[in-house]
């Protein structure tokens, strides 16, 4: 099973401000990991970084995750083997002045065209 550690910086947050989220999978990472950062409403202009990470942004309306209409990154590792490297995301925090909920979620095919088990892990950050 993949294991996930979503931590954010600066929490508190300002209104508005620069939010980076940074992603840790654990080492049974297997083949392929791939994420998907479901981000808050009011999140704006995510940034991702990471080496070996292939990402993707689609603009979501509301789900199981998030209220809203609202951005999801998914981001797939290029590299195989059992240490997927960290991956951060900035964005511009929403200018709310509530909690927000953050939810990252990675899946590892432990071959190739397989889909393992899902892991998931939760952040509030208080703009």
């Amino acid at each position: 099973m993949v294991e996930i550690v979503l931590t954010a910086e600066p929490e508190p947050v300002g209104s508005g401000a620069a939010l980076t989220y940074r992603v840790d999978l654990g080492q049974s990472a297997g083949v392929a990991p791939h994420i998907t950062l479901h981000l808050p409403v009011g999140a704006l202009d995510p940034k991702t970084s990471g080496s070996g990470w292939a990402c993707a942004v689609a603009a979501e309306g509301a789900d199981p995750y998030q209220t809203g209409l609202h951005l999801d990154v998914s981001c797939s590792s290029v590299l195989m083997g059992l240490a997927a490297l960290p991956l951060t995301v900035t964005v511009q925090a929403p200018t709310t002045s509530t909690q927000v909920l953050v939810r990252a979620c990675a899946v590892a095919a432990p071959k190739p065209g397989l889909e393992g088990p899902e892991a998931c892990a939760f952040t509030t950050v208080v703009p």
